[in-house]
C-alpha cells in the first residue's frame, strides 16, 4: 500500500461570528462514478458536543474500543469534528473551540495536540511530507488577508494551550484571501487554498506559489467552497454546492486529476468529474479526508461519516480475451476495479489454470487454451467476484494468412522471408523488427526497437529502414548482424546500423519529411515514400534514390494523400498504399505501372487506383507472385492482419 503523505499540517483559526464552513450544507447519495482506478498485471505480479468550549481536558489520551476494520473512524466519539487530514498514520481532526486533536490509525487512540479556546477556534488542517505544520490566522489589520503560520512538529510533542501554539509558530506566508475553508498541499507541497463566501463568484479554489507571492485559480469554480483534500494518487477533491445545470458535473464533492492539475490552470469545468453527488444538501462538509487505504470521510461538525457506505469490489477486464502464437510474447492487459468509493487501493490476486489444472504462469511454449483468474480484495477483506479471461496459445500457422500481428506498418519479401515492421503501443509487447519464414512460418524477432517505420530488403539480404522521430534518416544493417538468432536491442541495433540522409539539409528543413516506405526494383535502385507535412494537410511524393549515399533523388509522383508503404509486384509495376489524414481518414491504394515509371515523373491523375482492400497500412508481393497487405488496427478483432490482395 502506498501512503498520502503531505508535509505540513494546516490549521485555520477563525474570528468568532465567522462561519462560512457551515454557510452551505449537503446530502451525499451514492451513485455510479465514471473514474475508475486501472489495473495492469503481468505474470510477474503480482457527536455532539458536550462542551464546545471546554478549554481544558482533564486526559490528553483517550482509548476508544478499537474495531476489527481499522479505518471506521466513524465509530470514534470526537467532539465537533471539522477540518481533517491524514499524515503518517495518524488523522488530524481540527474541532473548532475545542483545539485539535489526532487518532492513530491503527488503534484508534485519541490524543490531544491543542487545547480548545473560546476566542481562536481552528478549523482546517493539512500535512506535508516534511511534517511541519501550517495553519490559517486572520490578518486583524485587514481582514482582505489571512496570515499563513508555521510551527515545527517537535513543538508538539506534549500538549499545548492556543496561546502556546500561537506563541511558538512564525509567519509563513501574507495571503491577499480571506474566508479560507480549507487548506490542503499536494505531494509537491504545493499549497491549495479554498474560499468561502457564499454564493460569490470570485474563483474560490487556488493555488498558492509562496515564491512569486502569487495565487493561482485551479478552477473557475465560485468561492464556495467548504472543505478539499488530495487522494494517495493525487487527485484534488472539493465540496461545492454548485448546481448541475451549471456545469457538467453535479453538486457534492469534485474531483480533478493529478494530471489536470499538472497542466494548464485553471482546469476547464469540463474535466472535472463528480465524485460524490449531492441530492438534499442538508448536511454541512466541513472536512475531507483519504486515508492511505482509500478510504474517504467526510465531518459534518458532530461526527465522522464515510463518502460512501462499504460494498464490494467491481471488476471489469481490460482489452479482449485473445489468442497468441506459440512462443510469442504475451501481456495480460489487466483488469479495472471500478471505485466502490469507499477505497481505491485493492490487493489484485491473480491465478492461471490449464485444462483445468492450476498452473504457476502463463506458458507460451505450449498449446492449449489458459485460464487468467483475477480477484480484487479491498483492505477491509471484501473480495470482489471471480473475473476470468481465456487464452488461446496457438500452433505456429501454416500460412501468412493465419498470422495474427497488430501493429504492422511494413512489409517487404525475398524468397526466404518475410520481413515486417511492428510499432509499440500499450497492449502490443510484440514490437520491433521480424522475419517470417517463407518454409516453417516460424516468426523470429530480430530487433526489439519501439519507433520502427519502413523496412526494404535488397538482393544482399541486408535491411533497410527508418524510424518515425527520425525524419530525412534511412538506416541500414547488413544481413550477417542478423544471423545470431537472439534479437537486437534498439541500441544494438542503431550501433550496427548505416545512416543514410536522402535530401539535403534545405529541403528538410522546408516541412518535415517523414520517409513512411522503402522498396527496391529489379536493378537494386531505392524507392523511398515520403510524406511531407504541411500545416492543414499531408501529402506525399515517391522518389527514386541512387548514388553511394542514396542522396540523389529522382521525383516519380505526388499524391495528394499520406503514403504508408510500397512494393513492387513480379512484373515490376510499383504498388502505393496511402491514406487520407485528417478528414475523410480513406484508405487506398495506387499502382505506378512498369511502363509509366520508365518516363519520370509520372502525373498522379494518370495512376491506377486499386479498390479498398481492408489493408491500412504495409504491402509486399512474395516472388511467386502472391500480394499481401497487412491490417494495422484491428478493432473489430476480426483474427485476421494479413490479407491476400486482390490485383
Amino acid at each position: 500500500m502506498k501512503k498520502f503523505i503531505s508535509t505540513c499540517l494546516a490549521f485555520s483559526l477563525v474570528m468568532p461570528g465567522v462561519t462560512g464552513n457551515a454557510a452551505f450544507a449537503a446530502e451525499s447519495t451514492p451513485t455510479d462514478v465514471p473514474n475508475a482506478i486501472p489495473f495492469t498485471v503481468t505474470k510477474e505480479t503480482s457527536v455532539s458536543p458536550t462542551n464546545v468550549h471546554n478549554n481544558v481536558y482533564e486526559m490528553t489520551s483517550v482509548t476508544t474500543s478499537a474495531s476489527s476494520n481499522t479505518y471506521q473512524l466513524e465509530n470514534i466519539n470526537i467532539p465537533t469534528p471539522l477540518g481533517m487530514n491524514y499524515y503518517k498514520g495518524y488523522v488530524y481532526i481540527t474541532q473548532g473551540n475545542n483545539g485539535l486533536s489526532k487518532v492513530d490509525v491503527a488503534t484508534q487512540t485519541v490524543t490531544k495536540v491543542v487545547y480548545g479556546s473560546p476566542t481562536s477556534p481552528i478549523r482546517t488542517i493539512t500535512a506535508d511530507t516534511d511534517g511541519t505544520l501550517y495553519y490559517v490566522a486572520p490578518d486583524k489589520l485587514n481582514n482582505e488577508y489571512s496570515y499563513i503560520k508555521k510551527i515545527k512538529p517537535s513543538s508538539l510533542n506534549q500538549t499545548l494551550t492556543t496561546e502556546q501554539f500561537l506563541a511558538t509558530s512564525v509567519d509563513y506566508a501574507h495571503i491577499p484571501a480571506s474566508h479560507i475553508s480549507s487548506i490542503a498541499m499536494d505531494k509537491d507541497n504545493q499549497l491549495y487554498i479554498s474560499i468561502d463566501k457564499g454564493w460569490d463568484l470570485d474563483p474560490g479554489l487556488l493555488r498558492w506559489n509562496n515564491t512569486s507571492k502569487t495565487l493561482t485559480p485551479v478552477s473557475e469554480e465560485a468561492s464556495m467552497i467548504t472543505a478539499i483534500t488530495f487522494d494517495n494518487q493525487g487527485n484534488l477533491y472539493f465540496k461545492t454546492p454548485s448546481p448541475q445545470s451549471y456545469y457538467p458535473y453535479a453538486a457534492g464533492i469534485v474531483k480533478i486529476s493529478a494530471a489536470d492539475l499538472k497542466g494548464t490552470l485553471p482546469v476547464a469545468d469540463e474535466k472535472l468529474i463528480s465524485y460524490k453527488q449531492d441530492v438534499l444538501r442538508n448536511e454541512p462538509y466541513n472536512g475531507l479526508l483519504f486515508l492511505s487505504d482509500g478510504t474517504s470521510y467526510f465531518s459534518n461538525g458532530q461526527s465522522l461519516k464515510r463518502v460512501y457506505p462499504e460494498s464490494r469490489p467491481i471488476v471489469t477486464l481490460e482489452g479482449y480475451s485473445d489468442a497468441v502464437v506459440q512462443g510469442d510474447i504475451y501481456t495480460d492487459p489487466g483488469i479495472r476495479v471500478i471505485e466502490d468509493e469507499k477505497y481505491s487501493k485493492f490487493d489484485i490476486k491473480v491465478t492461471y489454470s490449464f485444462n483445468g489444472e492450476f498452473v504457476p504462469s502463463l506458458d507460451t511454449s505450449k498449446v492449449g487454451t489458459y485460464t487468467i483468474h483475477y480477484v480484487a480484495v479491498n483492505p477491509a477483506g471484501t473480495a470482489s467476484l471471480e473475473k476470468t479471461r481465456e487464452v488461446t496459445v496457438k500452433p505456429t500457422p501454416s500460412q501468412l494468412t493465419d498470422w495474427y500481428i497488430t501493429g504492422i506498418n511494413s512489409m517487404d519479401a525475398d524468397s526466404q522471408n518475410l520481413y515486417l515492421t511492428n510499432y509499440s503501443y500499450k497492449d502490443n509487447p510484440n514490437y520491433g523488427l521480424y522475419k517470417i519464414s517463407l518454409q516453417t512460418m516460424q516468426k523470429t524477432r530480430l530487433a526489439a526497437i519501439n519507433d520502427i517505420g519502413a523496412v526494404a530488403v535488397n538482393a544482399s539480404g541486408d535491411l533497410f529502414f527508418t524510424r518515425y522521430d527520425m525524419d530525412n534518416m534511412i538506416f541500414k544493417i547488413e544481413a550477417k548482424h542478423l544471423q545470431s538468432g537472439k534479437a537486437l536491442t534498439a541500441d544494438q541495433l542503431m550501433k550496427l546500423s548505416r545512416t543514410y540522409m536522402p535530401f539535403t539539409a534545405k529541403e528538410a528543413s522546408a516541412a518535415p519529411l517523414k520517409i513512411n516506405g522503402l522498396e527496391f526494383d529489379k536493378q537494386g535502385r531505392l524507392y523511398a515514400a515520403v510524406n511531407v507535412y504541411g500545416k492543414t494537410n499531408v501529402t506525399s511524393k515517391i522518389v527514386r534514390l541512387t548514388g553511394n549515399d542514396w542522396n540523389k533523388s529522382t521525383l516519380v509522383t505526388e499524391l495528394p494523400v499520406s503514403s504508408n508503404d510500397m512494393d513492387f509486384s513480379p512484373a515490376g509495376d510499383l504498388y502505393i498504399s496511402t491514406q487520407e489524414l485528417y478528414t475523410t481518414w480513406k484508405k487506398d491504394t495506387y499502382k505506378v505501372t512498369l511502363q509509366q515509371l520508365n518516363t519520370l515523373p509520372v502525373l498522379s491523375d494518370s495512376l491506377t487506383k486499386i479498390p479498398y482492400t481492408e489493408g491500412d497500412k504495409g504491402i509486399a508481393f512474395l516472388t511467386d507472385g502472391t500480394g499481401y497487405v497487412s491490417r494495422a488496427d484491428d478493432f473489430e478483432k476480426r483474427k485476421q492482419t494479413l490479407l491476400k490482395l486482390n490485383y
